[in-house]
């Protein structure tokens, strides 16, 4: 009777964000037994709850990430089949991740359960994620639409990157590299621990340069506990992002190339109540403030008491984001059931000295700049109630949600609902079928945009998205296999099209018809040392492939030009007892065509193939590291976006890592 009074009051409210996922965690034991690399197939047991064990999920471990021959993040994602990234500079530079043919706005990204993604611009890139790949733990994928869960943005993917809990001991952790392409970076992790109050903070930073290209940030990531009570716990955390780089095309003209200075700050502090091993509350509250500033690339160098450098200075463009979020919930966990519920409010504001938003009564200006004005403005309110259960009953479960969803601007609500329904066939072989109804608004930018290459749209509708997913998950102790197939309808979609006879790209609603999305994605890994015991030197196998079509016949800068075939391999090699091969290659389409930089032509994408190589040799003790990185191994130029050549060739590090953490033996 007390369970079923507390599944109704559970029932009655909605789920906020997976935060409390995050804090679950660190009670899940991880399964070391399973050493497969690749990605996500073999990692369910690691995820916190059902969320990662439904059949759309898959998890990057911290294994896979050390194993991968690549220096950033946007390389980790990449070798996810159904991921593909879009880059609009060199190395570590602009890079947004495209879900199933999808844009870097239809895939919500979070860091600990909180999300990211901004109201501001319709493409979200990955230089603004506040914490390098050594700071991170996990990275749980779910492909497909899910906004009865995660609200919008989500209607082709969620991406919840999960900080580093095994720091155990105090100290800290040191990386540093350097290699062709002007590139250099490092990182630092640090840990203090004590019974009650926990504290681990990362700071990185990097620079790359190609020729006519280059990218430069710092980052630093904050997070902190402290046990109150037994029934009580204070957390937060805290981030900064400075990028500066060359932005061709994306902020300015199809030919002119300018400097871009980005400023990201993001804060949070709330509470945690574990109130018995079953029932978790959470209050939760996060800030957010993005400043950016752009100047056209003639000015650089030029002396300031130039008269034509100051007419010049009062172009520059700035534009500045807040958004603060109110999240309480929690969940229950029973034996059989799994209930998220929850409340999210979000307010949005931004200011800006282009054409975008609405207009002031007075220009004002720009703070730290004497010849810079803004007189621009725009906001949201946003609110989000939602309910997410689980069941499981002998070999069937069943996942259900629903999201109730508001606008002030828009003055209506939207629903997102959806569900899984899975049947665990044998031993370690799993089918699964889903169905999600996903949305999402249209962004500042896309409704208000108006310059010489993009014109917004005011009265821009809501994206609906319904998507279905239909697979089979097989693994035993050395190889899992997994094929999903999907389709979904894309109504009311938000594009960037370019009509005939038109100079610029329009933000409109794509109403001619439904966009419809299928394709399907397949993974194949194998633990050849466990399953040889050691007799060979390769110890990893992986093979994964992603295929994916639709059916828009309009120009769209960016939705018509999707991957459409994306075959992967990656393998390790044990040469010596510490001394390993990492290895990836893939063989990528995209679909249609692109404009050429160096002219106004208009070719057929090539088929790009591409190999990444990595040896890394590790002290016995797995304190010390020492790695040579390669990537593009076949100095394959080509194009991700019209105008941009996004990838320089081939290029290298090499680079050192120490473990500095005291007190007893731990490896990582």
């Amino acid at each position: 009777m007390k369970n079923i009074f507390i599944l109704g009051i559970c029932m009655c409210m909605s789920s906020g964000a997976f935060a409390m996922e995050q804090a679950a965690a660190d009670s899940v034991k991880r399964d070391d037994s399973l050493k497969i690399r690749r990605i996500g197939l073999f990692s369910e047991k690691t995820a916190p709850d059902w969320f990662s064990e439904l059949g759309r999920t898959e998890v990057i471990t911290r294994q896979d990430i050390e194993s991968c021959p690549v220096q950033t993040l946007e390389g980790v994602l990449s070798r996810v089949p159904g991921i593909s990234i879009r880059r609009y500079g060199p190395m570590g530079s602009l890079g947004q991740v495209n879900v199933r043919g999808g844009e870097g706005n239809t895939v919500a990204i979070f860091v600990n359960g909180q999300r990211i993604n901004s109201m501001l611009r319709s493409i979200y890139t990955l230089d603004n994620i506040p914490v390098s790949l050594d700071m991170i733990e996990s990275i749980e994928v779910r492909l497909g639409g899910d906004s009865q869960r995660f609200g919008e943005f989500a209607t082709d993917g969620v991406i919840n990157i999960i900080t580093r809990t095994d720091l155990k001991n105090s100290g800290m952790m040191v990386d540093a590299y350097g290699g062709s392409l002007t590139s250099y970076g490092g990182s630092v992790t640090g840990a203090l621990n004590k019974r009650k109050f926990d504290l681990t903070a990362n700071v990185s930073g990097s620079n790359v340069q190609d020729e006519d290209d280059e990218h430069s940030d710092v980052k630093t990531y904050l997070q902190t506990s402290y046990g109150i009570a037994p029934w009580v716990k204070l957390v937060a955390d805290g981030s900064f992002v400075y990028n500066k780089y060359q932005a061709p095309f994306l902020f300015g003209s199809n030919t002119a190339t300018e400097m871009d200075n980005t400023y990201n700050f993001k804060g949070s502090a709330g509470f945690r109540f574990p109130i018995s091993n079953k029932l978790n509350l959470f209050a939760l509250y996060s800030y957010s403030n993005f400043k950016e500033q752009y100047d056209p690339f003639d000015m650089r160098d030029t002396p300031l008491d130039d008269p034509y450098a100051q007419y010049k200075l009062n172009k520059v463009q700035y534009t500045r984001y807040r958004n603060s979020v109110i999240d309480f919930g929690g969940s229950y966990r029973a034996r059989m059931v799994d209930v998220y519920f929850g409340f999210n409010h979000t307010s949005s504001y931004f200011e800006s000295s282009n054409i975008l938003g609405d207009p002031l009564d007075y220009w004002k200006k720009v703070p730290g700049k004497p010849y810079n004005f803004y007189r621009y403005y725009g906001s949201r309110d946003t609110w989000r109630l939602y309910y997410d259960m689980s069941l499981k009953f002998k070999k069937w479960y069943l996942n259900a949600g629903l999201s109730m969803n508001g606008s002030g601007e828009y003055g209506t609500l939207t629903f997102g609902y959806g569900g899984e329904l899975g049947f665990n066939i044998a031993k370690g072989f799993k089918a699964f079928v889903s169905l999600n109804r996903s949305f999402r608004n249209a962004t500042f930018f896309e409704q208000y945009v108006y310059d010489d290459n993009f014109h917004g749209d005011s009265e821009l509708e809501n994206e609906l998205v319904m998507a279905w997913n239909a697979g089979i998950k097989y693994r035993n102790d050395y190889s899992a296999f997994r094929l999903t197939a999907y389709t979904q309808s894309r109504k009311e979609a938000i594009v960037m099209q370019k009509y005939e006879n038109s100079t610029y790209f329009s933000f409109a609603n794509y109403s001619t018809s439904n966009i419809a999305v299928r394709g399907f994605e397949a993974g194949y890994d194998i633990n050849i040392d466990k399953l040889t015991k050691g007799v060979i030197p390769v110890t990893n196998l992986s093979l994964g492939y992603a295929y994916n079509t639709n059916n828009l016949d309009a120009y769209s800068l960016l939705t018509n030009n999707y991957m459409e075939h994306n075959a992967q391999a990656a393998l390790t090699v044990k040469l010596f007892k510490n001394l390993y091969i990492d290895a990836d290659y893939a063989l990528q389409h995209r679909a249609n065509s692109h404009l050429v930089l160096e002219s106004t032509d208009t070719v057929g994408y090539k088929w790009n193939s591409l190999l990444d190589a990595a040896v890394t040799w590790k002290a016995p003790s797995d304190r010390f590291w020492i790695y040579v990185r390669a990537q593009n191994l076949l100095n394959h130029k080509f194009y991700d976006v019209s105008y941009i050549r996004t990838n320089p060739g081939a290029s290298f590090v090499a680079g050192v890592k120490y473990n500095f953490l005291l007190g007893r033996k731990k490896k990582y």
